[in-house]
């Protein structure tokens, strides 16, 4: 049997990733435990791979605080944004894991207020997911963009925010 653990630590090696990585793409959701813990490694690279890898698998409540946790305090910035990804993206989770719309607006707002223009960029770009999504809370989504025009400078955020707007504009006529 493989050792996993070894090949978490092996994500942290630019020569041994890509084995690493194949080795815990093979190994399925039976990575969990061990990607976990590479949730709390010294190393950023590690948990960055970490929270890439599990963006993939099906994450229980518990796992998903560890990843909030750990995008709401990490100190790499390319950590925090990969963790948010983590916990937010639907279409990258297994069929039948149901993300709560109302986790996911509340971590692309805390993305929002992120002090790494990399990490709100990400936010940014999950309201237009949050503007198209089947069932969207349509006031706390229009609230959040309202919120980013009024407040950011990025003309890139900016530009995605006014899309989700329009997108949700359109879907308000839509409807009507």
């Amino acid at each position: 049997m493989p050792d996993l653990g070894a090949a978490v630590v092996g994500l942290g090696n630019p020569e041994a990733r890509h084995d690493a990585v194949q080795l815990l793409l093979d190994a399925g959701a039976s990575a969990i435990p061990v990607l976990r813990k590479g949730l709390t490694h010294p190393y950023w690279r590690v948990r960055h791979m970490s929270c890439r890898l599990l963006d993939d698998l099906p994450l229980d409540a518990d796992l998903l605080g560890e990843l909030w946790s750990l995008a709401s305090t990490d100190p790499n910035k390319r950590v925090r944004r990969q963790a948010w990804h983590a916990v937010t993206c639907a279409p990258c989770k297994p069929d039948g894991l149901d993300l709560s719309f109302e986790v996911a607006l509340s971590a692309i707002s805390a993305q929002l207020r992120d002090r790494s223009l990399r990490v709100r960029r990400g936010g940014a770009t999950g309201l237009l997911f949050a503007a198209v999504a089947a069932n969207p809370d349509v006031d706390r989504t229009h609230e959040l963009i309202e919120l980013v025009l009024r407040t950011e400078t990025d003309e890139t955020i900016v530009t995605r925010a006014r899309r989700a707007r329009s997108v949700l504009e359109h879907r308000a006529h839509r409807a009507s």
